[in-house]
């Protein structure tokens, strides 16, 4: 039996009292950092670099392998194009995949979420963006997935073809105020506008609103409530629930602003008649009033959604 010392302490005395760590112990050492070091480094350059297409599965295949339950339904149903698109020589590779939603917010909530930062090509009323499985688009209130291999030299001709093709879906399609007015009035692209329709700000009681992305991180946001009175009372729940995470700065009766005490970044938030709007992430005070300014002189006069809905 060895005695004590002798397999890993080569220099015969206790290792707390020792005045050098041997070659072999900082070999030993490095060869665990680096991994982990490299590790970290990935994870810190990944941050939100997530493409949800490239995990998507088709609903045969979640049909598939499903338990039959009459409490299973499946997520997505396929939809067949009352248009009849005739496949060219060019779509021969390519499926296309129309999911309905119910409304024109929704489709473009979805497809916001599966588009992320990648550039948007529109099309007429279409817009369309590539992804690692062909590409997806938005239509009037219909999402849709063009399946076909990036590898595919007529994905780009392919793609625009069929988005001709379903531009009529979308002809007709009046968007909602909130859409009309960061769009039209405030002028902000396409690309840069996104919708949750429940869960905003990860807040079970945000839902129906409306976000646009304005500089290099902030985002606007806008909701139209019921009435003036429903505005000023989610104003009020989003103060408090906002009280628990950021230090407020500045809470007159319609207008807060908040920081967070550790990403340092600055939330404001505002109403006026039945519309609650305002900024996050932006980088300080003065840019939450410039944005708050901007949604206040954006917003129409009329205070009634009735009366907004005819204009």
């Amino acid at each position: 039996m060895a005695r004590k010392g002798e397999v890993f302490n080569t220099l015969r005395r206790p290792k707390l009292l020792r005045q050098r760590v041997s070659g072999l112990e900082a070999a030993c050492g490095g060869t665990i950092l680096t991994p982990l070091v490299g590790a970290g480094v990935w994870l810190a350059a990944q941050r939100n670099a997530l493409d949800p297409s490239e995990r998507e599965l088709e609903v045969e295949v979640l049909a598939r392998s499903s338990v039959r339950d009459p409490l299973y339904r499946a997520p997505l149903r396929r939809w067949h194009n009352p248009a009849d698109i005739p496949p060219s020589a060019g779509e021969a590779a390519a499926r296309i995949r129309p999911l309905p939603a119910e409304a024109f917010a929704n489709a473009l909530g979805l497809y916001a979420e599966q588009r992320g930062d990648r550039p948007v090509d529109r099309i007429g009323p279409v817009a369309l963006t590539p992804n690692a499985l062909g590409a997806s688009g938005v239509v009037g209130r219909y999402v849709f997935h063009l399946l076909c291999p990036r590898e595919d030299p007529e994905l780009a001709r392919t793609a625009r073809t069929i988005a001709l093709r379903l531009a009529p879906l979308g002809a007709n399609e009046d968007p909602p105020q909130p859409f009309r007015i960061l769009t039209g009035v405030l002028g902000l692209p396409f690309s840069a506008i996104a919708y949750q329709a429940e869960n905003a700000f990860q807040y079970d009681f945000a839902r129906d609103v409306w976000f646009a992305r304005s500089g290099a991180s902030q985002r606007l946001f806008l909701h139209r409530a019921a009435s003036p009175q429903a505005a000023a009372s989610l104003y009020r729940t989003f103060h408090e629930a906002q009280e628990e995470d950021f230090e407020t700065l500045s809470h007159p009766p319609s207008q807060s602003t908040c920081r967070h005490p550790y990403l340092k970044t600055f939330f404001a938030i505002a109403h006026r008649g039945p519309y609650l709007f305002g900024v996050e992430d932006a980088p300080d005070p003065g840019a939450c009033e410039e944005a708050l300014q901007r949604l206040t002189g954006s917003l129409p006069a009329t205070s009634s959604p009735e009366e907004e809905d005819e204009q």
